[in-house]
């Protein structure tokens, strides 16, 4: 039997050995930094130092992920330094199995984190494995949006008294904006790497794409306040070339935040693109804008169907929030993805190029980071309660 040569294969067998051919490349690139970056600690600034589980005592838990065991938080110490640290069990406790998927979320985990350094991203201090365990640990955000949302809206049962001002609430998002566009641009046109959502507490869907960081020590900031894109566990690479320039899955992404193309039965196939982060970030700002979620229903099947077939969430006039916010909103939240905004500069429908991102660019980046103080001032005091209340669902 004769067997066709390369040059005679149908185009779709020659591109699927060719991504084959990268993944195994990407794989092996990915496990000569794993035996290179393991039990090293890396603190910007500072020299690289050794260390193991020995050095990490474990506090409470933040919350769960598809592969990772669970997040918690810790201290860092020999330097007395709180982290965030991401468990991910290689080998599958209940049943004992190696079936891969352990190994190769570790490995994908630390290849991103290590190649996103970017200031709006979360650090990566460094990762150890022992006894077929991974530990990464991580800058340790003080609140995610989701509770910045619920403390501005005055929800779960808080007590504030009032919700915050429509334009305190813009200026905010102003923040938002500007920081997780220059991430996910980031992300998208540099690093690779594109970043989806977690799931936070009660395993539902949150909007965990952003957090804040603000270390306070003796009452003084050890850094600035920013905002920044976190969680890595659920990460897909973005790829050059047409082949492999979109995520190729059917699961990246909390329900309530995925973008329409990711449940087109094509998807497998054709995949996705980076616009399915700029609809994430659409939807986040629509919810923390209003103080509701853009798409409910009583099971994942449900919200599912009402992405694919309501029209997509708009803040309206009556609102009371600007022009520029709601166009801004707008243009990420178009179910075609080809009108979508984009995130490469080259682009004349980029998010850079929108009013509202250039005006609070304009701002100034201490100006910004006073807004997000004066957030965080807000929300501190009422999240040891709002945590508890997540907790206990």
């Amino acid at each position: 039997m004769e067997f066709p040569s390369n040059d005679r294969m149908p185009l779709d067998l020659r591109m699927g050995q060719i991504r084959e051919t990268e993944r195994d490349e990407q794989v092996a690139a990915a496990r000569t930094l794993l035996d290179s970056e393991n039990g090293n600690f890396h603190i910007k600034g500072e020299p690289t130092v050794t260390f193991g589980v020995r050095d990490l005592e474990m506090r409470t838990g933040i919350g769960r992920g598809q592969f990772a065991e669970v997040v918690k938080r810790a201290v860092y110490t020999p330097r007395g330094m709180d982290v965030a640290v991401k468990i991910i069990y290689i080998i599958d406790r209940p049943s004992g199995n190696n079936d891969g998927r352990g190994n190769e979320e570790m490995i994908r985990e630390a290849e991103n984190a290590r190649r996103a350094a970017h200031h709006n991203v979360v650090w990566l201090y460094g990762f150890v494995v022992e006894q077929q365990i991974c530990y990464m640990c991580m800058e340790l955000m003080q609140a995610n949006l989701e509770e910045v949302k619920k403390v501005m809206h005055d929800q779960a049962g808080l007590n504030i008294g009032k919700k915050s001002e429509n334009r305190d609430i813009e200026s905010f998002l102003g923040c938002v904006t500007v920081a997780v566009v220059d991430g996910l641009a980031f992300l998208r046109n540099n690093a690779r790497v594109m970043h989806r959502a977690e799931q936070h507490y009660d395993q539902r869907p949150r909007t965990g794409m952003l957090n804040l960081l603000v270390v306070f020590k003796n009452g003084h900031y050890l850094s600035t306040p920013q905002v920044k894109i976190c969680d890595f566990g659920v990460s897909k690479k973005l790829h050059t070339g047409i082949s492999n320039s979109r995520a190729h899955t059917t699961t990246a992404g909390c329900i309530s935040y995925m973008a329409p193309e990711q449940f087109s039965v094509d998807v497998a196939t054709s995949g996705y693109g980076s616009k399915a982060g700029v609809w994430s970030l659409g939807i986040s700002l629509f919810e923390c804008a209003l103080g509701r979620y853009a798409f409910d229903g009583q099971s994942d099947f449900v919200i599912a169907g009402n992405i694919q077939t309501k029209d997509p969430p708009r803040i309206p006039m009556q609102a009371g929030f600007s022009q520029d916010l709601r166009n801004f909103v707008d243009a990420c939240l178009f179910k075609y993805e080809p009108d979508r905004s984009s995130l490469v500069p080259t682009d004349g429908n980029c998010l850079q190029n929108k009013k509202f991102y250039k005006e609070h660019v304009r701002r100034g980046d201490d100006a910004r980071s006073i807004t997000v103080v004066d957030v965080l001032s807000l929300a501190t005091p009422h999240l040891p309660m709002l945590r508890r209340s997540l907790l206990d669902r």
